[in-house]
């Protein structure tokens, strides 16, 4: 089972460039390369600010972000393990999560295990490390593991962004299918806060995950839609709040059903509920870019 990856990219955006440049200049630049993909140009930039702030965390995870996307695994263990050693609180836990990931694109899922493990059992049970873990148990199929280590997660922060899309990943597996909670959780995951530009790549999996939802919705499920569904289209009660909460109800049963995002905008619109109608529909933008129906 593949699995994209949570991590979370520190780049500044600030003027691009190249070649030998003073320290702090080769560390916006660095962070400028990175932001724009040009991942070698990125590694050697920030390798040199590197040498001159060798304690920096962020510094060193920047380098390790860049040597890890130019496919540089043992440079980018380095990294991020130098960044660790330095860094505190978030900024640690997202050199650990780098590390992990290094190790498990490199092909050493076991090292990515012990390196989340090994923080975790140091006293930091935070939800990014926990969910993070849960990745990679999900991807050894040990959905029990990752089914305790996500309700671990969920205890410390239920909103964070690796445990949303862990979690919901999870809950669209066969073995622990429950669409209602998947695609609440991947929703959650691409519609919340910054997570689609931060997170374009995941963003992506998760929407094809919740198109795969569909095709998996159990018939006592598709039932309760239908019949909320038919009871908000009713035209002798289409204008009434009744229609409306019928239809806001059917969505929230799967929220990868596009049609029932569709039925509560268009009932939102016809009742006068402008603000509903608009945030809804930077929602379904949002989950489902390619339908003419949430198009501006």
């Amino acid at each position: 089972m593949k699995r994209p990856s949570i991590l979370l990219l520190l780049a500044a955006l600030a003027a691009a460039g190249c070649s030998r440049v003073p320290p702090e200049e080769a560390l916006a630049r660095g962070q400028a390369a990175l932001a724009a993909g040009r991942w070698d140009e990125a590694a050697a930039l920030l390798d040199a600010a590197a040498d001159a702030h060798p304690e920096n965390p962020v510094v060193f995870y920047n380098l390790g972000m860049a040597r890890l996307c130019a496919g540089k695994w043992r440079g980018a263990r380095a990294a991020f393990a130098e960044s660790a050693k330095f860094a505190a609180g978030d900024d640690r836990r997202r050199a650990v999560q780098g590390l992990a990931e290094a190790w498990r694109r490199g092909g050493d899922a076991d090292k990515a295990l012990e390196v989340y493990t090994e923080a975790i059992d140091g006293g930091d049970r935070s939800a990014c490390l926990l969910a993070g873990l849960a990745g990679i148990e999900l991807e050894r199929g040990e959905l029990q593991a990752a089914h305790r280590h996500l309700s671990e997660a969920a205890a410390d922060d239920p909103d964070d962004p690796t445990y949303l899309f862990n979690s919901g990943w999870l809950f669209s597996t066969d073995e622990k299918l429950d669409v209602t909670v998947a695609a609440e959780r991947l929703v959650s995951f691409v519609t919340s806060g910054d997570n689609a530009a931060l997170y374009p790549a995941q963003a992506d999996a998760a929407r094809r995950r919740l198109a795969e939802l569909s095709a998996k919705r159990p018939a006592a499920l598709q039932e309760k839609i239908d019949t909320l569904l038919e009871r908000s289209l009713d035209p002798s009660v289409s204008r009434t709040a009744a229609a409306f909460k019928a239809a806001v109800a059917a969505y929230q049963l799967d929220q990868s059903n596009s049609f029932a995002l569709e039925t509560v905008i268009d009932l939102a619109r016809r009742q006068g509920r402008r603000d509903v109608a608009a945030a809804l529909a930077t929602r379904g933008r949002l989950l489902f870019p390619d339908e003419p129906a949430f198009r501006e």
